[in-house]
């Protein structure tokens, strides 16, 4: 069993774009011996562009959020030790989301599903 944080911009295309996911992506996606993980970050990302108009999403993120809890993804809760990790990394990364979950991939061994470049320059397990 592998376990992976899916970056914000990886479920708004699982959810909306799933043909912007790679081949390799999707297997990982796919394979139900992988558990996929969405940190509280991600999901306060996505409220804070919802609500400022950055952000159209194809239900109410309450609604996302419901789905989730049915489908493969699990939430992952923000907790004590990853605020602190995030003091630790370096400032390669300036955006508070992203940091938070470079940090809980780093506390719990986990791999980050991500496309973003600025996370890969980190010491944290990616695939993209």
């Amino acid at each position: 069993m592998t376990r992976y944080i899916v970056d914000t911009h990886i479920f708004l295309w699982m959810d909306s774009a799933p043909n912007r996911l790679s081949e390799r992506l999707r297997s990982v996606v796919d394979d139900d011996s992988n558990v996929l993980y969405l940190s509280y970050a991600a999901i306060w990302e996505i409220q804070i562009k919802v609500s400022n108009g950055r952000l159209k999403l194809s239900l109410p993120l309450k609604d996302l959020i419901s789905d989730l809890k049915a489908s493969k993804l699990q939430l992952l809760p923000i907790q004590i030790n990853d605020i602190y990790r995030t003091a630790r990394l370096p400032k390669i990364h300036h955006d508070p989301f992203d940091r938070m979950m470079i940090a809980q991939a780093l506390e719990r061994d986990m791999t980050l599903i991500t496309v973003d470049e600025m996370i890969r320059l980190y010491d944290v397990k990616t695939i993209e």
